[in-house]
């Protein structure tokens, strides 16, 4: 009897507890579940994030099957960006293109506003996409709880810079310059 071993909120439902866990779901390290979505061929998918100065967001994505889709995070200024906006009238933080089927990155010392991340299909005629996604931020990457490592390794750069570490340190200038991708 399983009970005996484990408390009942910490056993899963189907095994007689609690806890909705999501066993056998994708997490990220810190225990976040992705969303999915379906980006249909000539069509992308956007996600905005709101951010206020000096926080970070980070993410991470994967398409099912392997196929490629191509991926950029455009910033805009607070009440600058609504839905279908061009994205040239934003500024971009991480180049749009073709990034395989994965990314993650974590982006340090945001500015207050919109960061949107793109998800473009628009290139493939018949392929659509089954994307998953997840996004972290907060206002202190250092804090205990919050993961900066992946399995391929420590990620973490600051807007504007191309630096890759396990322990988020801002940038002694802020500001937003194109990035550099993942």
């Amino acid at each position: 009897d399983l009970s005996q071993l484990i408390k009942k909120e910490n056993m899963p439902q189907f095994l007689g507890g609690s806890c909705p866990c999501n066993i056998g779901e994708r997490t990220t390290a810190s225990g976040a579940s992705f969303q999915a979505v379906k980006v249909k061929a000539r069509s992308e998918h956007r996600v905005p994030v709101q951010t206020t100065t000096g926080m970070f967001f980070g993410y991470e994505f994967f398409t099912d099957g392997g196929n490629d889709i191509k991926f950029g995070v455009f910033y805009f200024a607070p009440g600058a960006y609504s839905d279908g906006a061009a994205l040239d009238s934003g500024e971009e933080v991480v180049k749009l293109e073709k990034a395989g089927s994965a990314g993650q990155d974590t982006l340090m010392d945001c500015k207050e506003g919109t960061y949107v991340m793109v998800f473009d299909n628009k290139y493939s005629m018949m392929t659509g996409k089954e994307l998953k996604y997840c996004i972290e931020k907060g206002g202190d990457p250092t804090s205990p709880g919050v993961p900066l490592e992946s399995p391929s390794g420590p990620r973490g750069r600051a807007i504007g810079e191309s630096v890759v570490t396990g322990v988020a340190t801002p940038p002694t200038t802020p500001g937003h310059q194109p990035g550099s991708g993942f």
